[in-house]
């Protein structure tokens, strides 16, 4: 499983867009971000869609949060970016079994156990503890850290 792009860049705008704290110009968040400026308009109009962020044109234009970091969750940012977060077709549409045994495939039902948790821990990190983080998180690291760190247990 791997994020797309857009994505990422679509939490680096946001942490940028809190990180200012006021109005900031796409240039401006190009810049900072090394975000292509062509590419970012793109990003930025999905998560305007996604009510993440406001626009404003004019002389005094830019962008700015529609709500606190502390209040924007992984998880809003991924559905506003990603074409589906289920980890399997399955999950997505009962159809989708080429056996027919949504009921009672084992396989089905870890998937749903696993969904389950990768969604919990996505809404329960918000983009402010993430900005708040020590660099030992800006690497990838084993599932039970990130699960450590979604519930805020740094022991």
């Amino acid at each position: 499983m791997q994020l797309n792009i857009s994505t990422d860049y679509a939490i680096r705008v946001l942490l940028c867009l809190g990180e200012e704290g006021n109005r900031v110009t796409g240039g401006e968040i190009s810049n900072e971000m090394a975000i292509p400026e062509r590419y970012l308009l793109k990003v930025l109009n999905k998560l305007r869609n996604g009510g993440l962020i406001q626009s404003f044109s004019g002389n005094a234009g830019g962008y700015e949060l529609s709500k606190s970091l502390s209040r924007i969750t992984l998880w809003d940012v991924l559905v506003t970016m990603e074409e589906t977060m289920e980890i399997n077709p399955c999950l997505q549409d009962e159809e989708n079994c080429s056996r027919h045994a949504t009921a009672t495939c084992p396989v089905r039902r870890f998937y749903c156990s696993f969904q389950l948790t990768i969604e919990q821990i996505l809404r329960s990190v918000s983009l402010k503890s993430i900005q708040n983080q020590k660099s030992e998180y800006a690497h990838p690291s084993p599932m039970n850290e990130i699960y450590a760190f979604a519930v805020g247990d740094s022991g």
